[in-house]
């Protein structure tokens, strides 16, 4: 029986194609190998549940890695990929947005700190001090700073953000790191970036709002997409 790459290929790879591929915060870390046991459950409502895991606050910043304390800045691939393997290709838009998962009314999710959502809740009852937000599950937040966006894009090996890894100086500046690309932020290349034939990928990003009360880091969900063209 044909796979889905299988299909894929059979219908669509040819020279003018287009490629779509999303990655999402996961617990998993992004690694070179993916498994569907690292996503607790098969049915659909598994990735909420991911999603909420991924909605934890933490009073230690993440290091530059996939693999990383607290937690994995790393994110999971969830489109097929194999088809692409050995084409050329070359990247025409790529899309990042942040989502909240955390939960206020019903209480917090596992791994998801009270004390913190608390903080953030009752902020809203702020004159213009309120924190950054969606009131809809799952929904997307923006619009706040420091967010700590600076992500990692590699297509074999090439980055497409290499001057965010330091500051203006050239160092790692805590302070100045904690600022990063406003969200949601969509760049789009009119002369799209050739990457030549497609071998590995890594994408890595976290993003999350202090929150002075707890003195910690709510962190939201990422989502990437990115489109590229098959030459």
């Amino acid at each position: 029986m044909a796979t889905v790459s299988d299909q894929i290929e059979a219908c669509f790879v040819r020279a003018g194609s287009y490629a779509t591929l999303i990655w999402m915060s996961s617990r998993q870390g992004g690694g070179s190998v993916q498994s569907d046991e690292d996503i607790d459950g098969t049915d659909f409502t598994a990735y909420r549940s991911e999603m909420l895991a991924m909605g934890q606050a933490t009073a230690t910043i993440p290091s530059d890695g996939r693999i990383s304390s607290p937690f994995t800045t790393g994110m999971r691939l969830l489109t097929p990929i194999d088809w692409l393997r050995g084409r050329r290709v070359a990247l025409t838009r790529i899309t990042w947005r942040a989502y909240d998962s955390t939960l206020l009314d019903g209480g917090a999710a596992a791994g998801q700190d009270q004390d913190t959502l608390d903080a953030i809740e009752a902020s809203l009852d702020t004159s213009s001090d309120a924190f950054a937000q969606s009131r809809l599950l799952m929904g997307e937040v923006s619009g706040w700073q420091p967010n700590f966006f600076r992500p990692v894009f590699r297509i074999n090996s090439i980055d497409l953000y290499p001057s965010l890894r330091s500051n203006g100086q050239g160092t790692g500046h805590l302070a100045d790191l904690s600022i990063g690309l406003p969200l949601p932020v969509c760049t789009e290349f009119h002369n799209p970036i050739d990457f030549g034939s497609f071998m590995s990928h890594e994408v890595s990003a976290w993003t999350g709002q202090i929150v002075p009360a707890t003195n910690t880091v709510q962190r939201y969900v990422l989502q990437c997409v990115a489109e590229f063209i098959v030459l």
